[in-house]
């Protein structure tokens, strides 16, 4: 579909990701009559709108765009898939297009000037003869870059979507694309779309299908080369596999290629896969090792993190005897250490990198601090780090040992989100004596290759962690791959690692596995009443239940379920209504559904309130790496959890097919007090306790309608904590703090009301 159309309003954009909703007005009358706005103006042209990135914000010039009709927020709307100026030969049509806005750093003086310089030809001297500007009063080698840049940018971006538009992306995917890219995606994807592949999200069947359906041969080498990368990148996003066993990858590149062909005679050879693999491996696409195939920046990490490893071993330190300062320790401390935590401790001093392991009770937390103590004798001058890889982790172990400055290790090295940039490699190196990381567990090979890249001679590394536990969400089981090296010395303070190694993970699995379906089905969730979870359990053990999407479709087993005990066809029937009364819902239940790491009910709220209950703004600005810790409460923990919960094409998929099941209850914002001699307008308030007759959702939902912001945690813009009966750790947090501390009945008497 193309029309031509000027600007009218704009509706909504995005200064970060350049998207944008534009109102549109035009003589062309195929716009549908569903599309039209149905207010009336004072000229006879139509309206309609229109959505996309680096769409243009001026009415000097008239705009051809490309797209197709979808419904949207305001309606039928053209999803315009790439556009460009319609500028007429004129004096007066060159001035306005440079005058438009379109081109940062052309103003209208300028524009003026450039146009009594250069005339008719102003457009082929900024295309082709650019440095040419600087002729013109007023106009820098700095400014021109500017200009230069603008165009470029502006230019390729188009290039792009016209490139991508037989792929039917989203302006978001494509400036994913661009980001991933750089200037040369449109040449790398011109070369072959199976590039796309390298782009972390972007489907190799989505790619495959249009790519067949347009004529390609199934045997061209590029599409072999992106089902090998698509199936090393889906392993890592999907599994947390850094690499493929080659076999493995073969095997999975095949399953790719012709599952979805008929003819055997038109399937891909496994000779043709192989060959293409030793080719990927010869250029250096890959990374072969030892039989295991890696993407580059992944075996960069984990070979630079095992050197380092090594370093750090072989790094022998200073003898130091810690028998008297140990006694000391443990006599004012009042501790009794067992015979295994004694040797945790002396190990810790032998070596620069060490691992202590155990389960919960089994006294990693006083070993730790008998660390700490000793280190703190026999070094008092050298510093002391604590980190964790979340901020929950990082308060648990600040409280435990009494060092308030235990951080995420994001804060410590400094970092946003998971992506390396220029400037993050040019960091200095981590100043610190003892380096303790807690839950190391949780931590994956790009954050812990980050960490060990910044370590300086000498420091010595305390990793501290449950191998019990599930591993990383990301990819690289880092903390069990240096436990079984047989490099690193260990201190197991338990039996339970030896015994439980073969059967605790699997549990584990199928133990999250429920626990993912019971939030889902929460009241703070999608609310599906009757869905228990000994009823989910029975449905999963059946084998009904793999996807939330199949919660949606148990009516295929309605026959087996009015069999099963403590059934019939009324309790079939509620449940069955239950479940379709849950697919209308709000904002904050269907984030909160999706059970994204610490994002939670609260947490939902302030995104729901952020973008004013609007998933596909939400959206937007998730694939534009939106900068989540702008929130309140907001971390660097809960921003890259996040965003890499969107990374996952599976977590994409049924954020996705979900949505096309649900409907999402049009967004009311919370109603605020108009009463400005309200003391909490404006203000930060965080309960702990029990706050009778109010549940904790009932209370926030009170301080929010004060006007203040309901926290979930204390911090130094904390303006107040209502503290109720058994409260928490936050009351010691903000007595530290020096926070002005509420009883229930302070609070309501200052809101102007009683309990």
């Amino acid at each position: 579909m193309s029309i031509v159309a000027a600007l009218d309003k704009v509706l909504f954009f995005n200064a970060s990701s350049k998207y944008s909703v534009l109102r549109m007005k035009t003589e062309d009358s195929s716009v549908p009559a569903e599309a039209r706005s149905p207010y009336r103006y004072h000229d006879h042209l139509i309206r309609f709108t229109a959505v996309g990135i680096e769409l243009p914000q001026t009415d000097t010039v008239k705009i051809e765009m490309d797209g197709e009709w979808k419904d949207g927020k305001y309606g039928l709307q053209l999803q315009v898939d790439h556009w460009q100026e319609i500028v007429p030969p004129t004096l007066e049509g060159v001035r306005n297009y440079l005058a438009s806005g379109l081109l940062k750093g052309i103003g209208e003086k300028t524009a003026d000037a450039i146009i009594e310089k250069f005339g008719i030809n102003a457009l082929e001297i900024l295309e082709h003869q650019p440095d040419r500007l600087l002729e013109i009063r007023g106009i820098t080698k700095e400014r021109l870059a500017e200009i230069k840049d603008a165009y470029a940018e502006t230019s390729r971006m188009r290039v792009l979507m016209t490139l991508l538009a037989p792929f039917k992306v989203t302006p978001t995917t494509a400036q994913k694309i661009y980001q991933h890219f750089g200037p040369s995606c449109a040449d790398i994807v011109r070369q072959s779309p199976f590039n796309l592949c390298q782009v972390p999200g972007f489907g190799f069947k989505r790619i495959d299908a249009i790519v067949q359906k347009s004529g390609g041969d199934l045997r061209d080498p590029k599409r072999v080369h992106g089902a090998l990368f698509y199936a090393l990148e889906d392993a890592r996003t999907k599994d947390g596999h850094l690499y493929l066993e080659a076999e493995a990858l073969l095997k999975a590149a095949m399953q790719l290629l012709n599952e979805r062909i008929p003819l055997p005679q038109m399937r891909v050879p496994m000779s043709q896969v192989e060959q293409e693999l030793s080719a990927m491996i010869r250029q250096d696409e890959v990374v072969s090792n030892h039989g295991n195939v890696y993407l580059p920046k992944q075996f960069l990490q984990e070979s630079e993190t095992a050197q380092k490893a090594v370093e750090l071993f072989l790094a022998k330190p200073t003898v130091v005897d810690i028998a008297q300062p140990l006694e000391r320790v443990k006599h004012s401390l009042g501790l009794n250490l067992s015979k295994r935590q004694s040797e945790g401790v002396e190990m810790v001093f032998r070596h620069n990198l060490s691992i202590i392991t155990g389960g919960p009770g089994t006294g990693k937390t006083t070993v730790l601090k008998t660390v700490i103590e000793v280190y703190r004798q026999l070094y008092p001058q050298q510093k002391i780090v604590l980190g964790a890889p979340t901020g929950k982790a990082s308060r648990r172990m600040a409280e435990a040992t009494g060092i308030d400055e235990a951080q995420t290790l994001h804060s410590i090295l400094g970092l946003h989100g998971d992506s390396e940039s220029k400037k993050d490699r040019e960091r200095k190196p981590l100043e610190a004596g003892l380096l303790i990381v807690d839950e190391t567990s949780m931590v994956d090979m790009w954050l812990i290759h980050q960490l060990f890249s910044r370590l300086r001679p000498g420091t010595k590394v305390l990793l501290v962690g449950d191998a019990d536990q599930l591993e990383s969400v990301g990819a690289g089981d880092v903390f069990h791959e240096l436990i079984g090296s047989g490099v690193v010395p260990v201190t197991v303070l338990d039996e339970i690692f030896r015994q439980a190694q073969d059967s605790l993970i699997a549990h584990n699995c199928e133990t999250r596995k429920l626990r993912k379906f019971v939030h889902f089905a929460s009241p703070k969730a999608m609310n599906i009443m009757g869905l228990s979870e000994s009823i989910l359990e029975k449905f999963i053990g059946k084998g009904w239940l793999h996807s939330y999407m199949d919660i949606f479709a148990l009516d295929k087993h309605r026959a087996e379920i009015v069999q099963m005990e403590g059934f019939g066809e009324k309790s079939w029937q509620n449940l069955w209504d239950a479940i379709q009364h849950s697919r209308i819902t709000t904002f904050e239940q269907y984030l909160t559904a999706m059970d994204i790491p610490m994002v939670g009910s609260t947490a939902s709220k302030a995104i729901c309130q952020r973008f004013r209950g609007n998933l596909a703004e939400f959206e937007t600005a998730v694939c534009q790496s939106f900068d989540f810790t702008q929130l309140p409460d907001f971390g660097e923990t809960l921003h890259r959890n996040i965003h890499q919960w969107f990374r996952s094409e599976e977590n994409w998929t049924i954020w996705t097919e979900l949505r096309r099941l649900v409907c999402i209850k049009t967004y009311q914002p919370p109603a605020a007090s108009t009463d400005m001699s309200n003391p909490f307008v404006g203000k930060t308030l965080v309960v702990t306790g029990k706050v009778e007759p109010y549940t904790r959702d009932g209370i926030n939902e009170k301080i929010e309608s004060l006007g203040a912001h309901a926290g979930s945690s204390v911090s130094s813009k904390t303006d107040y904590l209502i503290c109720g009966e058994n409260a928490g750790s936050k009351l010691a947090k903000a007595q530290e703090l020096g926070i002005k501390i509420l009883s229930p009945d302070e609070f309501f008497r200052m809101a102007g009301e009683s309990a």
